[in-house]
């Protein structure tokens, strides 16, 4: 028989708290962008951060089923995004458990900002390159 303590009760309630506050704050990034799309013409190409250019990605076509990002790696992987005819969906993930995610929001034709963040965590890393 296992016997809970009231310290051990009020830790397990924190962590439980502590995970679902991390889910929902990442599942919140994926729900918003769940069927957002970009034009593969739109973000095909080299990109750098803006404020430095010793930094850049590139977005390339791997056969008709996906779009990944070159330059960036977590995980196993690069970045990977679904293609759907001439459109990608904006969620990516790079493989590796909890899961490598990052998000796409193309700000104009020049400047695109990707949202980095690992599930099981609160916050995304943001980052804006441009062409």
């Amino acid at each position: 028989m296992i016997k809970i303590t009231g310290l051990g009760l009020l830790l397990m309630s924190m962590m439980l708290h502590y995970d679902a506050t991390a889910q929902s704050s990442v599942e919140e990034i994926r729900d918003t962008n769940n069927n957002t799309k970009i034009a593969v013409c739109d973000i095909l190409g080299k990109w750098i951060i803006d404020d430095s250019t010793k930094y850049q990605i590139s977005f390339s076509k791997v056969g008709n089923y996906y779009v990944q990002i070159e330059g960036i790696k977590h995980g196993v992987g690069n970045y990977s995004f679904i293609l759907e005819k001439d459109s990608l969906y904006t969620n990516g993930t790079a493989a590796n458990w909890p899961p490598y995610d990052c998000t796409l929001k193309l700000l104009n034709k020049n400047m695109l900002e990707i949202a980095f963040y690992q599930y099981f965590t609160t916050d995304a890393y943001r980052v804006i390159f441009r062409r």
